[in-house]
This record gives structure tokens, sequence and C-alpha cells, in this order.
């Protein structure tokens, strides 16, 4: 299957080696053409773009339109996470049996990194761990597995009823990612076509309902899914067409919400730097030099690119970027994918970098 695959590794290299130019072969030379930009510009119905600096609007592009997010809405589930720890709903130090994750696994390779890396460093013992390392490895990781296990621990009903109490009117509700991917695969074995003419007429209510019968049958353990890897294409972009939609609109006030955090409890404060910001530091060692808070969390499929990025420098100055990129041929997805990090780090670090996206986009609007 096609994973939804993270994109913090890409961003801690772009950190490490301090110099984004040195990293991307093949970098664009200048703004005018370059693979992003264009896609702003040739599709801006399928794409978003919104940056904050300083709590000023800066760039701003299509961002009430609802694009599917993939992995995105994962922090929406980790904030939920950490509101319930506070309130002591939910015990983030509880061992949960790895068997328990299990029964939700699809096909999850990054749930397979999040289990090799937590008994490498040690906070996976004796096939069992720590509950606040599962909600961590939703984001760190973006394991499915995890949030998914997640989306039953905390109710589902619960983490959708969160974005209303935080105003974010136009974000979709949010359900499992491996029921979805199974039922988007044609789980039934239908006849191709028909299946196809299905999910076209299909109502998200319907849609949303055969979900969650799968997932309800996955947490009960009633059925056991050794989902074989899939290459089909069509089943692909079925699934990714019908993610979780929100705009960019929604994910700038998250992202408000996470950059702000010292408006908040100090113990809710902890706990968010836990899920979003440590491991970040961690793996990056002198990025406290620069930055005081720093998180990031990406979305992929075969045919969409999307990510968010906060941050606040040690002189107190804060950055918030969205960028959300759908229906992406094969070709642009792979050139993109390879400049996205980079390019979404700039805007918030880069003012001169800044302008010239903001003088092509204008000339060519």
């Amino acid at each position: 299957m096609n994973k939804i695959l993270p994109y913090y590794s890409l961003l801690s290299i772009v950190f490490l080696i301090g110099c984004l130019q040195a990293f991307f072969v093949g970098i664009p030379k200048t703004l005018q053409h370059h693979p992003i930009v264009d896609q702003l510009l040739e599709k801006p119905e399928d794409s978003a773009l919104l940056l904050i600096k300083n709590g000023e609007t800066v760039i701003n592009r299509n961002i009430d339109t609802q694009l599917p997010l993939a992995s995105l809405s994962k922090i929406v589930i980790g904030l939920v996470f950490a509101e319930q720890a506070v309130k002591h709903l939910v015990e983030p130090e509880q061992k949960i049996p790895l068997s328990s994750l299990k029964r939700f696994y699809v096909d999850d390779e990054n749930y397979q990194t999040w289990k090799a890396i937590g008994l490498e460093e040690g906070w996976i013992t004796k096939e069992e761990v720590a509950l606040k390392y599962v909600a961590q490895g939703a984001i760190r990781f973006s394991a499915n597995t995890n949030a998914d296990f997640l989306m039953e621990h905390l109710g589902l009903a619960s983490i959708n009823e969160w974005l209303q109490e935080k105003g974010l009117m136009t974000h979709e509700a949010i359900f499992p990612f491996g029921a979805s991917a199974v039922f988007c695969h044609n789980l039934e074995k239908m006849p191709k076509k028909t299946f196809l003419a299905q999910m076209d007429t299909m109502s998200r209510t319907v849609y949303i309902q055969k979900v969650l019968s799968i997932h309800e049958k996955l947490a009960s353990g009633t059925i056991s899914l050794e989902f074989p890897k899939i290459n089909d294409q069509t089943f692909l972009k079925v699934w990714s067409d019908h993610f979780t939609k929100a705009t960019a609109k929604d994910y700038a006030k998250i992202t408000e919400l996470l950059l702000n955090k010292k408006a908040l409890d100090k113990e809710l404060q902890q706990m968010i730097k836990f899920l979003f910001e440590e491991w970040a530091f961690a793996e990056n060692p002198g990025l406290d030099q620069q930055f005081s808070s720093i998180g990031f969390k990406g979305g992929s499929t075969g045919f969409l690119l999307n990510t968010i990025l906060y941050l606040e420098d040690q002189n107190g100055n804060q950055a918030q970027v969205v960028l959300l990129m759908n229906e992406l041929s094969s070709k642009k997805h792979e050139l993109i994918s390879k400049l996205f990090s980079g390019f979404v780090f700039d805007l918030a670090t880069n003012d001169d970098f800044v302008k010239s996206v903001q003088q092509v986009l204008a000339a060519n609007d």
C-alpha cells in the first residue's frame, strides 16, 4: 500500500546540515520556474498556502478551500490526547500491550519504524509501551496503527467534538486510516468498474459508516487483516480522495494554538512539547540555539503533499506555514517531494525568499 509518509526525517536532515542548497540536488536557481510555485499557479483550486509571521498574514492563497489532509489530521488526535491526559481521562504512563495496537495494523511501515526505534531507545519493553509513546508515534512517525488505536482509546466522538469546540467549522470529521484503506481497496472484490461507480455516487455519511464498521471489527478482534501490499494506483487514488478534508485556515488556528501554548496550563504545555517538539530538538543537536519552539507534521499519498510548520526563534519571532497540494501527477509528486520541506522552512525563516515568492505569485496571477 502506498504509505502516508512522515516528513520529520527530511526536515531533520535540513536542520542538521544547515544548508538547504547543499542538500537539495537540482534545486531551481530562481523561483520563476520552481515546481512548487508553478503548482500553486497552475492548480490554484487544488493547493493552498498560508504564511503568518508574528501574527501578520504574509501570504494567503486559497485558504478557505477544503483539501484532503492525509496524516495532517493526526495533529488533532495528538492535541485531544494531550487535553485528555491533563484532565486525567487517560493515563499517559499506562502500559499498552503491543497486541492491542496490532489489531489496527494494516500494512503500516511507519508503525514498524516506530516499534524498531522504540525497542532501540528502550521505551518499548516486553511487548508493551507507555500510552504517551503511542500518541507521540502518531505524530513523530505518522503511524496509522497508533492513530487508529487512539481513536478507539480516546473516543472518536471526543476527537470530532474537539473540532467543534475549537471553532474549526470547515474541518470534516476524522475517521480511521487503516479501515478506510481496506474499504477503498475494494474489500468486497467487486468488478473494478462497479466499485469505482459505487464510490463516485456514495454519500459521505455512508462512506464513513462503512469505514467505521470495518474499524469496529478490527477493534473487537472479530477480523484480523494481514492486508496485502497494493499497487493498484486507481484504488490508491480513491483512498487519497476520500480522506478527511479541511482548510489551510483551520490548520493556521491549530498551529497558533501549538505556537502560543504558554497561555495554556503548564501540564498541557509539557505534554504538547513531548508530542510535537522534544523529539525534534533531540534529533537535531544545536537546534535549540536558534529556536525556542519548533514543530512540523506532514501528510502524503502518491497524489498529495501537505505540511505544517510552526516555530519561534530565540528572539521571539514567530512563523506559521500551512502548505497543501493535491492532484499531483507522479512526476510532479516526485520532484516536489524533494523540495517541499526546504521550501516551507525558507518561507518561515528567510524574508528575502518570502519576497521573491510573493513577487512571482503576484506577477503570474
